[in-house]
């Protein structure tokens, strides 16, 4: 994919992390940026996969509703009119341990972007992909109402909707326009560099807070496995 978004430091703010950096995981601090950890019901376990790039995955432990939430500065994100990028590479692992298949779509689920909360719940603010057991969507959300896309006829896709396990996807969300309230107003998706399709909405305001999200649970009582091969979003300065 093109890293044509990317500007200079005067231009914009570039948040990137690999997952190739620091291995004292338990502390709650994750990865090159330091994302503060929230454990979601249970204990989760956090860890580095060996990879030429880094790689982190996240595992959800066995009760329903487990998992964790992966943030940077509280309230510390606001957008403010268009140009914004989000984007990741994501893989649900199938062969957790060597010749132990552990993992499967089934309840295993995850939001990654923009957002507001660190539970289960789904963000009240914030804009994102989120993965029900793999079937991928995007939304806009504010504290009042969201507006949400349904990924379809992506040929890297089952049926065009369903991530593929055990093989890695990129998703990308670009913002572009201005809504009326001085926030983004059109936020399209991309898969695997295939065109998702696009919002257009005016739920969100330019004064709403959020931060750099990543949030990974489980709904069928069973451990689920998340790998993130690297998290990046670009905001470009106004002002």
């Amino acid at each position: 994919m093109s890293d044509d978004f990317i500007g200079g430091s005067k231009d914009g703010t570039h948040i990137f992390d690999d997952f190739h950096s620091n291995s004292a995981i338990t502390t709650g601090l994750v990865g090159n940026l330091n994302w503060d950890m929230t454990t979601i019901a249970h204990a989760s376990t956090p860890s580095f996969v060996a990879s030429p790039n880094g790689v982190l995955r996240l595992a959800a432990a066995a009760a329903s509703g487990d998992g964790e939430a992966l943030t940077l500065k509280a309230d510390g994100v606001v957008l403010v009119g268009d140009g914004q990028v989000f984007r990741c590479r994501v893989r649900y692992p199938n062969s957790v341990t060597t010749g132990v298949v552990r993992n499967s779509l089934t309840g295993n689920n995850f939001r990654i972007g923009f957002g507001n909360l660190v539970t289960a719940v789904e963000h009240s603010v914030g804009v994102f992909l989120s993965s029900d057991a793999g079937v991928l969507t995007w939304t806009c959300a504010n504290t009042t109402t969201d507006v949400t896309g349904t990924v379809t006829g992506i040929p890297t896709l089952t049926g065009g909707t369903t991530m593929v396990l055990d093989k890695w996807h990129d998703l990308e969300l670009r913002l572009t326009e201005t809504n009326v309230v001085g926030a983004p107003y059109k936020i399209s998706c991309l898969v695997d560099g295939y065109p998702a399709g696009e919002i257009v909405t005016a739920v969100l305001a330019a004064n709403e807070t959020m931060e750099f999200s990543i949030v990974h649970y489980q709904d069928s009582g069973a451990i689920a496995h998340f790998d993130i091969d690297y998290y990046e979003a670009w905001i470009p300065r106004f002002g």
